[in-house]
């Protein structure tokens, strides 16, 4: 037991070291403007950016003519098909079919 702690302490002593070291690489920008200071004098160190964002254009979706001032616009894709759910009772295996979104590919092949 003891043996397990000072391992778990180790690693958590490993991982604050590697935290702090990063911290200490990482360059902080905090404000209200939605411009950076010259990104130039970062010179490949990390850049932490705190405040609001403003984005330069809007983020648009083409297919469905949707538009956005958000910095990002994700799109979820689903299909509408059937999921096969066996049960098993007294060594009697029943099959049931339920439609159902889905975000992933469900193979109807081999459904019985």
């Amino acid at each position: 037991m003891i043996l397990i702690s000072v391992c778990f302490e180790y690693n958590n002593y490993r991982q604050s070291q590697y935290y702090n070291s990063f911290m200490k690489e990482t360059v902080i920008y905090e404000g209200s403007s939605p411009t950076i200071p010259s990104l130039k004098d970062a010179k490949g160190e990390y850049v932490y950016v705190c405040g609001p964002i403003k984005t330069l254009s809007a983020c648009i979706d083409p297919d469905f003519n949707v538009r956005t001032d958000q910095p990002w616009l994700r799109r979820t894709v689903e299909t509408y098909m059937w999921r096969e759910v066996v049960s098993e009772q007294n060594n009697v295996r029943k099959y049931e079919y339920k439609a159902e979104w889905s975000e992933t590919y469900i193979n109807s092949k081999n459904f019985k």
